[in-house]
């Protein structure tokens, strides 16, 4: 099997790259409807809970413009999915004048979505509506959250509280009215609330912050604490393209009993009109993406996984004032890639990531006319991420059909074998009631649902799944599965104990396909499932199973962290599960070097692996063999029992002794750098940027708060560095780690012979 599994392995290098290369992306552009008045954001869920699983869509719109509300002109409704991607449109509510922000959830519990509403208009409030099991009968029942709300563009439906009910967070507030922080009537404020009462849906307010005229707001537990987080971006001048500092983008961290504290500002001078979370470059922790309207931009901030985010990482300058974005592996390719609006670019399209975070733009749609919204969604449940848009000056509601997945006609009846994918998949039907376009997709990604799992099958892949698809009401077939050209699916030892398995959704489990015995071909690494009769329906999913402990998976790596400490860099990573795993191996490079390998498990007892375990565990490592101000890379490399190594992402630091320094972007100066702290006065945290000239580079720095009697508060900084610019935070602490008073306090930046001190001022 060894020799057999090195020629498995070079064969799937071969076959990968086709495999991702063929699979290029192609759309089909379908017209829902040219009359929503105003179309602004929508939202695609099965709002009717129908059998056949049929996505629909919600829309808000605001036909009314600037005006007076117009009891004929509909501001929230949704399109019924047939099944078929046929649309009917229903009416919700012809009073919600200014409607924009957009969310839908299951708030009630009674297991249909509701839907949350907000606002542009003055005098407007956040409001939910109950689904009350028939959507298209009605009414629909209007609830009000609050007093006036303007300018409410941004909703999110999420468990805060962990309690297991739906909560709801939003931002709203004038400011941008008065073109000045504070200028508005109302007080700008992100704001959640809190579900009380369980059934009777009672929601509670609660404040995040204060906050001007949020344009932007995602969710995500940024700092690993198991807490839901929230980040926001700000809009304070009205004007499309003069920009403020205080546009900025932030995050607040939630705390024990639900208080909020501001952490990093994470971009100055932005005006995010959308912000969205993912981990994009798939470390573990959860990054921001951002719709920079008045940049003209597509950015992300890389998380380092205690909630630092890295300086700005552009996917793209040229976006003509960026509405939205999303987060899809629109290729199926196992990477995310970000899709996004530009309405005056009048503009869909999609980045195409490399797996780097290298990004190819590819536009969908440039005819879209005043393009305000883009979502993601397997719309027609074939597998692949459709797109779905509203486009506001056009009044139009449009999907595009991602033609990913493959189709073949097959005619009724007792037919020949089908081949897809090269015939990596073959159909077979032994009889079916009608002809229909049958289709096959494959996805490199993630299967989820591991551990929920039928008591016949030990473990399922990590990676790599098929969907497919018959419009057939009646069916018999068999079908052959290939794993010998799947990278995803490479390690195997004992053939005779695989399984192709399927995703029962009505059980929430996953289960040895077919009704009759699977039989494996070893030779030509072939399992056949026969007496397919009911699995091959829209958004099925297949994937590579083992009854036993054999045929071993890579470990699954949940988390994998750094901390700078006096005594060195700490590493942290926790896995979910652990399949033949003989232990770690820890590689550095210093600075730009290339990677050496500093410990393995041969060495160090405590870097040995569980063997296999369907759960996880936390492991450690302290680097003391660093130097102050150095710039590291670590990566971890597991090894199994039969000598694969699995290698997973490397993650960057500068050590600095007992502070974490992040350093940024932008060019090294001629001269030392100390800017003003931000924001100032403050609440929690501020940032302080610095930077080192080239010539002063390996010199000792020294960053230093003191109060106004001259004592030492605290040192941020006290060793070598390299040049560069930088950023690190102070959170209002002394070298004890207690707060101090509030007051006004110096910081002063010395290197060499330069001295630069700055005032900052800390309001509790």
């Amino acid at each position: 099997m060894q020799y057999k599994q090195l020629f498995q392995i070079a064969l799937i290098l071969l076959v990968c790259v086709f495999r991702v290369n063929a699979q290029t992306v192609t759309w089909t552009k379908h017209v829902i409807s040219t009359s929503v008045n105003g179309a602004k954001k929508n939202a695609v869920v099965n709002l009717d809970m129908d059998s056949n699983n049929a996505m629909d869509i919600v829309v808000t719109a605001n036909p009314e413009g600037s005006g007076a509300e117009d009891p004929a002109a509909v501001n929230v409704l949704w399109f019924k999915n047939d099944g078929s991607e046929n649309f009917t449109q229903y009416n919700i509510d012809f009073y919600n004048v200014g409607a924009r922000g957009l969310a839908v959830g299951d708030l009630t519990g009674n297991g249909y979505p509701d839907i949350v509403v907000g606002s542009g208009n003055v005098d407007s409030s956040l409001v939910w509506y109950k689904n009350d099991k028939t959507p298209d009968v009605g009414p629909w029942t209007k609830n009000y959250l609050g007093g006036p709300a303007p300018y409410n563009y941004n909703v999110r439906i999420v468990d805060i509280d962990a309690d297991n009910d739906l909560d709801i967070v939003d931002g709203m507030g004038d400011d941008v009215a008065s073109n000045s922080v504070g200028g508005g009537v109302i007080t700008d404020s992100l704001r959640w609330f809190e579900n009380t009462v369980s059934g009777a849906t009672q929601f509670l307010p609660h404040l995040i912050a204060h906050y001007s005229t949020p344009s932007g707001i995602s969710i995500g537990d940024f700092n690993g604490d198991n807490l839901i987080d929230v980040t926001a971006g700000s809009w304070v001048n009205s004007s499309y393209t003069f920009i403020v500092n205080e546009e900025d983008v932030r995050w607040w961290s939630q705390g024990s009993g639900s208080v909020w504290t501001q952490q990093q500002i994470i971009q100055q001078s932005y005006v995010a009109n959308g912000l969205a979370t993912k981990d994009l470059d798939q470390n573990g922790t959860i990054d921001i993406i951002g719709a920079g309207y008045k940049t003209n931009s597509i950015d992300w901030w890389s998380n380092d996984g205690n909630g630092v985010f890295s300086s700005i990482n552009t996917i793209s300058s040229t976006f003509t004032q960026t509405r939205n974005v999303d987060v899809a592996d629109v290729d199926g390719d196992g990477d995310w890639d970000i899709v996004a609006a530009a309405d005056n670019d009048n503009t869909i399209a999609w980045f195409e990531n490399d797996g780097s975070q290298n990004f190819t733009e590819h536009v969908v749609d440039n005819s879209f006319t005043y393009a305000y919204f883009v979502s993601t969604a397997d719309l027609d449940g074939d597998g692949d991420t459709d797109l779905i848009g509203t486009a506001q000056n056009a009044n139009e509601l449009s999907w595009w059909a991602n033609e990913q997945a493959e189709k073949q006609w097959i005619p009724a009846g007792n037919v020949a074998t089908f081949s897809y994918y090269g015939g990596d998949v073959a159909i077979t039907f032994s009889s079916k009631d009608i002809g229909d376009s049958t289709s096959v997709f494959y996805n490199h990604g993630d299967v989820s649902n591991r551990s929920s799992l039928d008591g016949a099958i030990h473990h399922v892949a990590q990676k790599g799944y098929y969907t497919l698809v018959t419009a057939a009401g009646t069916y018999n077939a068999s079908v052959d599965f290939s794993y010998a050209g799947i990278s995803e699916w490479s390690t195997v030892n004992n053939e005779a104990d695989l399984r192709i398995c399927v995703w029962n959704d009505a059980l929430s489990q996953w289960e040895i396909a077919g009704s009759g015995a699977q039989t494996i071909d070893a030779v030509n690494d072939v399992i056949t499932v026969p007496g397919l009769t009911t699995e091959m329906a829209r958004y099925s999913l297949f994937t590579l199973g083992s009854v036993s402990s054999d045929n071993s998976l890579p470990v699954e790596l949940a988390s994998f962290s750094l901390k700078s400490f006096a005594s060195g860099v700490e590493l942290s990573w926790t896995t979910a599960s652990e399949q033949n795993n003989l232990g770690f191996e820890i590689w550095r490079r210093n600075a730009d070097g290339p990677f050496e390998r500093l410990i393995d498990y041969k060495n160090d007892q405590t870097l040995s692996g569980l063997g296999t375990a369907n759960y996880g565990q936390t492991y450690y490592f302290l680097d003391s063999d660093v130097e102050t101000g150095g710039r590291y890379s670590y990566k971890l490399v597991s090894v199994d029992y039969s000598g694969l190594r699995t290698e997973y992402p490397s993650k960057d630091m500068v050590f600095t002794g007992k502070k974490s320094i992040v350093a940024t972007s932008g060019q090294i100066p001629d001269s030392p750098e100390l800017a003003q702290n931000y924001p100032n006065p403050f609440n929690g945290i501020t940032r302080i940027d610095f930077a080192i000239p080239e010539n002063l580079s390996g010199a000792t720095v020294r960053l230093t708060l003191y109060d106004m009697r001259g004592r030492v508060v605290t040192k941020l900084l006290d060793g070598p560095m390299a040049s560069g610019r930088f950023f690190t935070i102070w959170n209002g602490k002394d070298a004890r780690g207690m707060p101090v008073a509030s007051g006004t306090y110096i910081y002063r930046l010395d290197i060499g012979n330069y001295h630069r001190i700055k005032r900052l001022t800390l309001l509790k």
